[in-house]
């Protein structure tokens, strides 16, 4: 089958796209309307900031607890959370958030000094200290159940407050890169615990508490939320300049950004666009190419996407796809296994079939951000045109292939998305330096020499002569992961595979991870990611053999692989000064480890189609104003929030006198048949209904489902 021939996997997403443009037609005839949003009576649309949840419903929603493995974060964290420092994505460099500046190392880098800021406060008034450095950190070595145990037993040896905005550590081994422990280059890192809090929980006991109401300091906090974990209101704080970003927004004079956020979930696709167009949402969690094509036919004058023009999409997020073997489980412990799985897939019938040309192929792990990117691919492509597996029967065969790029931009221009040239390098920057053949024959030969055979029915057989089935698992929420799977999946079953797709929500989908269930998955990060490209070290610290722990224990190392010669590299890349000749030397050869081994089978960016809605805020990021970060579902886009200002000037309204924060609470729960608006409430469920829809667009919509139905049925028919 030739690329871009019509499969089921393409009719289904032909069939997505139909839907979404019929519904965004008729939705664009509607008026927006301030439907009934959970706000406080007096405060307007155009005094909150909207955005997606990107793992959709909270299952826990009063469950607050980062430090814990598995609770999502992706609603609160960049609100409230905060650590020491973050990356800058457009320049690689540092910023300083709770600390004062970088480290100082002492000690041949056993001793690691830090200063932090001496004028930030919690939510409730106590003031951030060296107490709550320390604490957070003798927590995390006291209590197992916590994320962060491994990364401080492994290094710490002790810590101490030498006053009280100095913190001193001292190192179990030399490490200059300790500190990315506490630098968020792009999702998260160590959070700060308020010592005043969780000293009263006690440190054994930290993992069983919900940290309910968060005590913030970041410059947001909680207000109130949906029991049903659908949406959670947040209000900046009377005293946000106290907080871990008050000293960067007097700095540079931001406006200070919105005064509420409300993040809000939704069951799909089709609500979210359902949203944009009532004036309910400022962005969406990556749209589909389908859904952001109907959003910009649609919305496009209203709406700044990354890019103004095809592919539109930002391709250097920190954080690479790809699909990943939990290496405790047979076979995929064996590397020629790996290598035949990843040579099965035409990686470019999934680019132009699954991801339609908008992603960036990755095959190094460490080519995530765009400075990582263009320091590590650049310097490794010499080594990948040269690179060979020696067969079974002695041949040399060349896997790396640097011209797909080149063949996704002449699809892209017989498609008509482009009508220029392009030089080499833009191809280049957009789509990546190449990746891995498609070579079902060599495959083959690598899998009969393990011991494989195959059935007269053409499915393949593990050695014991059992049929092959692999369980692939795939998010619920995440488009490209979930793409770049059900794509793998049919190439397998192509190439004779038994492939069994397991959908998961959020929490299971990384507990399946954190815990050693999973068999594979189409997941993205755990080693192969880079804000800073010098911090690759400590980025691949976790595939050191100590983190390998049996199925069912928490480990930092998920897929379970382990290699003495790899954690050589990764100890004398460790002892190294980040940025110096020879520490370069050693990350490229742990890159070469990687790729020699097939750890895991990296294939992409975690791109996005990022845009904004300009109706009621501008100052969002975008290529022209990238910004420190600018995923809104990170920790450190509250920088980006602080620069908002509304796109209308707003009417001067006095300064409230501070007050203390109160406790949030649940809004009520209602009956699921029945909706309930009051002068003093407001409309709050727990069912999957988010608001209250005015008659006119209920029932402009119910004449919107029944096209769908009827242009669903002739589909059907036709097929």
């Amino acid at each position: 089958m030739g690329i871009g021939a019509c499969t089921p996997y393409t009719r289904a997403v032909a069939l997505i796209f139909i839907t979404a443009i019929l519904i965004s037609s008729s939705l664009a005839i509607i008026s927006p309307v301030n439907a009934q949003l959970p706000l406080p009576p007096g405060v307007k649309r155009e005094d909150v900031v909207i955005l997606d949840i990107i793992h959709g419903r909270t299952p826990t929603p009063d469950q607050f607890n980062a430090w814990v493995p598995g609770i999502p974060v992706g609603h609160f964290h960049q609100l409230c959370l905060d650590s020491l420092w973050y990356t800058n994505l457009s320049s690689g460099l540092s910023v300083d958030v709770l600390a004062s500046g970088l480290p100082e190392y002492r000690d041949e880098f056993k001793t690691m000094i830090v200063k932090l800021r001496n004028d930030v406060y919690w939510s409730d008034g106590e003031k951030f200290t060296s107490r709550d450095l320390v604490f957070t950190v003798n927590a995390c070595a006291g209590n197992p159940n916590l994320g962060c145990h491994a990364t401080i037993t492994t290094w710490v040896e002790s810590v101490r407050a030498i006053d009280d905005y100095t913190v001193e550590f001292k190192l179990k081994s030399p490490n200059p890169y300790f500190h990315y422990a506490f630098t968020i280059q792009t999702w998260g890192a160590i959070y700060m615990m308020p010592a005043h809090y969780f000293e009263k929980i006690g440190i054994e006991n930290i993992h069983t508490d919900k940290f309910y109401p968060p005590i913030c300091i970041g410059p947001y906090v909680l207000h109130s939320y949906d029991p049903g974990g659908m949406w959670f209101l947040f209000k900046r704080r009377d005293d946000y300049l106290r907080s871990s970003m008050g000293h960067i927004v007097k700095r540079f004079n931001w406006p200070g950004g919105p005064e509420w956020v409300l993040m809000r979930g939704f069951i799909n696709e089709q609500a979210k666009l359902m949203a944009l167009y009532a004036g309910e949402l400022d962005t969406m969690f990556d749209p589909s190419p389908e859904a952001f094509r109907a959003v910009l036919a649609s919305m496009g004058g209203r709406i700044r996407a990354w890019q103004p023009e095809w592919p539109y999409f930002w391709g250097h997020d920190p954080t690479v796809r790809g699909i990943y073997f939990n290496k405790a489980k047979y076979p995929y412990n064996l590397t020629e296994v790996r290598w035949a799985l990843t040579l099965a897939v035409n990686i470019t019938k999934v680019m132009v079939e699954s991801w339609e040309g908008i992603q960036r192929l990755v095959a190094v792990p460490a080519a995530a951000s765009l400075f990582s990117d263009l320091k590590w691919s650049e310097a490794l492509l010499p080594w990948l045109k040269e690179f060979y597996l020696t067969l079974p029967d002695g041949t040399k065969f060349y896997p790396f292939d640097p011209d797909i790029p080149m063949r996704i931009y002449n699809w892209a221009k017989a498609k008509g998305y482009i009508k220029t040239e392009w030089p080499p390098e833009r191809i280049r920057v957009t789509w990546g330096v190449g990746w891995w053949k498609y070579a079902p024959d060599v495959a083959e030969k690598l899998l009969r020499n393990v011991g494989f055979t195959k059935g007269p029915d053409g499915m393949w057989r593990l050695p014991d002569g059992k049929p092959w089935k692999i369980k692939l698992n795939v998010p619920t929420y995440e488009v490209d992961s979930i793409r770049l799977g059900h794509g793998v999946a049919a190439a397998w079953k192509e190439f004779g595979i038994d492939v069994e797709i397991v959908t998961l929500e959020s929490t299971p989908f990384w507990n399946e991870w954190n815990y050693g269930y999973f068999e594979v998955g189409s997941y993205w990060g755990g080693y192969a990611w880079a804000g800073d490209p010098n911090a690759i070290p400590m980025n691949v610290a976790s595939l050191r053999c100590d983190y390998v722990k049996p199925v069912g224990e928490y480990s930092p190392n998920p897929t379970r692989y382990c290699n003495p010669e790899l954690d050589e590299l990764i100890l004398k890349a460790l002892a190294t000064l980040p940025g110096t000749p020879e520490s370069e030397k050693l990350i490229l050869e742990i890159q070469k480890h990687l790729i020699t081994n097939m750890v895991d089978m990296i294939a992409g960016d975690c791109k996005k189609l990022l845009f904004y809605v300009t109706d009621y805020w501008v100052g969002w990021p975008s290529s022209e104003n990238p910004g420190v970060n600018p995923m809104f579902w990170c920790c450190p886009f509250k920088i980006q929030l602080m620069q908002l200002r509304p796109a209308k000037a707003p009417t001067p309204t006095p300064t409230p006198t501070p007050t203390p924060t109160p406790t949030p609470t649940p809004a009520p729960t209602v009956t699921v048949t029945t909706t309930v608006v009051s002068p003093t409430t407001v409309t709050v469920t727990t069912t999957v209904i988010q608001t209250v829809t005015e008659w006119t667009t209920a029932i402009a919509l119910a004449v919107v489902l029944l096209i769908v139905g009827i242009a669903i049925g002739w589909f059907i028919k036709r097929r």
